[in-house]
């Protein structure tokens, strides 16, 4: 993460003068590209539309590199040890596991591309779970979220993989990512410190309910998908301000080059606690969290840092909104002790001054 001192462009630089980002041609070329490589259902902004008719929904193949049979990265060793009874008796009743997946919704959880791959953060730990429980699964690919919570409730698949609100009918299960949402703006915003201004969000990714108590009489943009928010954002710095997770928000910036959007600041926590598989058997709930409580922090930090891009910038000018749990530890850690090297220069001078000392104490203001 980057802490970025200078709020504004200076008056008069090119940046604060020029109407388009450098090269924009090109990149939007190379968002068009990218866009038909991985599927995207739009590259526009538009408005989120009622659900489609139901279509047939494609199988996907599950491409991690956490391969099934292991539950451990591909070429590691690692495996899991007996069955509980649970376990056992749901795996005597089903051959296999039917996921349903909207596709690149919310890149890098659910990433499909042309050839019917399926990847992403999410991939990653239903590849963890599927070597669990010892069964193939068969992922199909819906065009909504309404659409795979129907197919959820009516018993045709057994597991949702990315549920970031109220399933519905389903249950949600242990978190295995945190939802932490932030505002996204552009560098040359000029409307930045303009009362209600238009929020742009990603449709069932946080309820409008949600963000009217959040911004009170800010205006609500829902979108079909971020990369189609982001893209107009980077062609209309005074669009809107766009609140969305920050894992695919910086996911996109890194992949499109959109270097000219920032941070900034996090959302009063407002949404679920993370992102979460969703089912409707308890059954397999109770095997999902157990799943996921028993993974290595080896395994997990490995499918985080593999998907988490850390090229976008924080433009923070306020104190942070916290969560419950960030004021927490904050209140039972009144003094933070850090160690450095002395005469590291230019991180660390032996009179405890320099970028090393800088950091931790713009963190603490």
């Amino acid at each position: 993460m980057c802490i970025c001192t200078s709020l504004n462009p200076a008056d008069g630089s090119a940046t604060r003068s020029r109407r388009a980002p450098a090269r924009w041609w090109h990149r939007q070329l190379f968002v068009l590209l990218l866009s038909l490589c991985h599927g995207l259902p739009a590259l526009a902004a538009f408005p989120a539309e009622p659900p489609r008719a139901p279509q047939p929904s494609p199988q996907l193949r599950l491409a991690s590199s956490y391969t099934p049979g292991t539950g451990a990265p591909t070429g590691q060793a690692g495996a899991w040890h007996g069955d509980d009874a649970e376990l056992a008796a749901w795996r005597r009743k089903h051959k296999v596991l039917r996921v349903a997946v909207v596709g690149n919704y919310l890149p890098p959880f659910d990433l499909v591309d042309l050839k019917g791959d399926y990847r992403g953060i999410s991939a990653d730990y239903l590849a963890v779970l599927v070597a669990r429980l010892g069964i193939p699964a068969k992922i199909f690919r819906y065009p909504s979220h309404e659409l795979a919570r129907s197919q959820l409730v009516n018993g045709a698949v057994d597991l949702i993989t990315t549920s970031l609100d109220d399933p519905g009918a389903g249950l949600r299960t242990a978190p295995y990512h945190d939802l932490r949402l932030i505002e996204v703006v552009s560098r040359r915003d000029k409307a930045r410190n303009q009362a209600n201004r238009t929020i742009g969000y990603l449709a069932g990714e946080v309820s409008p309910a949600a963000l009217h108590r959040a911004y009170p009489g800010a205006p609500l943009q829902p979108f079909e998908n971020l990369l189609g928010a982001l893209n107009q954002l980077s062609r209309d710095a005074d669009f809107v301000v766009v609140v969305t997770n920050a894992t695919a928000a910086g996911y996109l910036v890194e992949q499109y080059r959109y270097d000219e959007l920032t941070a900034r600041n996090f959302v009063a926590p407002m949404a679920q606690a993370g992102v979460t598989f969703a089912v409707a058997d308890p059954s397999l709930g109770r095997i999902v969290d157990r799943t996921l409580a028993a993974m290595p922090a080896s395994l997990k930090r490995e499918i985080e840092t593999a998907w988490i891009a850390s090229s976008l910038e924080f433009d923070i000018t306020d104190k942070l909104n916290l969560s419950g749990a960030e004021r927490a530890w904050i209140a039972g850690h009144p003094e933070v002790r850090y160690l450095v090297s002395r005469d590291f220069v230019p991180f660390q001078f032996a009179e405890a001054r320099g970028a090393s000392a800088d950091s931790p104490n713009r963190c603490c203001n």
